[in-house]
């Protein structure tokens, strides 16, 4: 009996091995259509209740993952923070120049006219009532929390730092108002002046071209010198940097700004064990303006160089060894 056995598997074993030997020498090998009767999966009560738990589960994860999408792709592009910062006043609206930032929690209102390269800083007022005008000349920065009220007029190159106020007075370029300093009503500063933190200027005083005034009531306590006139210009150049850089990162998102400053980080790793790749200065020279010349008389140099050539890079280094 065992015989009979051994020999029908073995004759079905060679029946199947000589029709894969048919098969693979005229279409190749190939595999078996179905899986023997012990090598199929048996399929029990618990296995199909999971594989329609896993089906379900699937179908209802595709759906959500879809309904998601379809709501972010109505919603508005998120941003950092949205404030009206200019405000219409008695008819009057701010003009603003370019190249300005305006922080977003700082609040202009009236006839506001702000130059170009100007940083106005957080929390800062400038408000211009009925009939008054508020004047800023060009590179001014009104830093964090300052309050400008009132007609008053501020030249280029001056800082104005927090919580300082300027009431209906006037400051001439190149100024500087320290942190907390107070200017009352009618009161000057020329230019080339200096007003020091939480210093108080009395109505209708004047501080001459090139003086430090400090105290309460303030008074002169020195010169200026060429250095600290040279700081005071530097300082408000610096300011304008800063207002771009600020005004640059407030029309990104957040995720954008953190982008970007997970690349400066890689990219100043990367600089740092590579120094000889960092990039040189390159400016562009450009090509000669075409003349009004008829084409056809040319003189020889100019047929065989060319009149008008594409720009050609060099680099500032160039000839230093």
């Amino acid at each position: 009996m065992l015989r009979r056995t051994f020999l029908v598997r073995g004759g079905g074993g060679a029946a199947a091995a000589h029709g894969a030997g048919h098969g693979a020498s005229s279409h190749g090998p190939s595999a078996p259509s179905e899986l023997p009767a012990w090598a199929a999966p048996r399929r029990t009560y618990l296995t199909g209740i999971l594989d329609e738990c896993s089906e379900v589960m699937k179908s209802t994860g595709m759906f959500i993952v879809k309904l998601a999408d379809r709501f972010l792709a109505y919603q508005p592009k998120e941003k950092m923070y949205r404030i009206p910062r200019l405000l219409s006043v008695w008819g009057k609206r701010p003009q603003v120049q370019d190249n300005t930032f305006i922080a977003p929690s700082a609040l202009l209102t009236g006839d506001v006219r702000v130059g170009r390269k100007n940083y106005i800083g957080y929390n800062a007022v400038l408000r211009a009532e009925e009939g008054q005008t508020i004047y800023l000349g060009e590179s001014v920065n009104v830093q964090e929390k300052a309050l400008l009220s009132g007609p008053c007029t501020v030249g280029k190159w001056t800082t104005i730092e927090p919580m300082a106020i300027v009431d209906s007075a006037d400051i001439a370029s190149c100024s500087f108002v320290g942190a907390s300093a107070i200017l009352m009503r009618g009161a000057k500063m020329e230019s080339n002046t200096m007003l020091c933190a939480a210093g108080v200027l009395q109505a209708g005083a004047d501080i001459p071209s090139g003086e430090i005034w400090a105290g309460n009531p303030a008074q002169k306590i020195g010169l200026l010198t060429d250095d600290e006139k040279e700081s005071i210009i530097k300082a408000a150049k610096h300011m304008v940097l800063l207002g771009i850089e600020h005004r640059d990162s407030w029309q990104l998102t957040w995720e954008e700004v953190e982008n970007i400053r997970q690349a400066r980080e890689q990219w100043a790793r990367f600089s740092e064990h590579n120094r000889e790749m960092r990039i040189k200065p390159f400016y562009i020279k450009e090509p000669p303006r075409p003349t009004r010349r008829i084409p056809g008389n040319k003189s020889p140099y100019e047929k065989y160089e060319g009149e008008n050539k594409p720009p050609i890079m060099e680099s500032s280094h160039q000839g230093h060894h």
